[in-house]
């Protein structure tokens, strides 16, 4: 596969700072929108790539729909979708485990309180390909956390 030269890439930051996900070389083709923005995009099939990291359990589990298909109008035809998210199910089962309340409550919420939605792989998986989505692979395996790359 040829790998296309000044990739256009949107990186969806949160609380107003990009994660690091995405290195500084790719600059000339580089966009950042903070996720209270996103409803906003109106860039039609323009970017190549697309990370939400850690954004998207702080979009109402109401709009999650709406919110995934706003991305995924935003993607070229061949553009790839790359999310990062809490897994529920190893946050729960770490709790039955250590039956700490506190630290369940810390991990599943965060320390400020913006979680606003919580999954585990088949659900989150579920919900990407009904928006419109039609190929969720994983994108890494690390820790506690969830990763897909979704494909039009």
């Amino acid at each position: 596969m040829v790998q296309k030269k000044n990739k256009k890439i949107l990186d969806i930051e949160k609380n107003g700072h990009s994660l690091g996900y995405v290195s500084s070389d790719v600059a000339p083709g580089y966009s950042s929108a903070g996720l209270e923005e996103i409803g906003s995009i109106d860039q039609v099939s323009q970017f190549d790539e697309i990370y939400a990291v850690d954004v998207l359990q702080r979009v109402s589990h109401l709009h999650l729909n709406e919110f995934l298909t706003t991305l995924n109008c935003a993607l070229n035809p061949t553009g790839v979708l790359k999310i990062k998210a809490p897994d529920f199910h190893h946050i729960s089962t770490n709790y039955q485990r250590n039956a700490d309340c506190g630290s369940f409550v810390e991990t599943l919420l965060g320390s400020k309180n913006e979680v606003k939605s919580v999954f585990d792989k088949p659900f989150l998986e579920k919900i990407i390909k009904e928006s419109g989505f039609s190929k969720v692979t994983k994108w890494e395996e690390k820790g506690d956390d969830i990763f897909f790359v979704a494909k039009k």
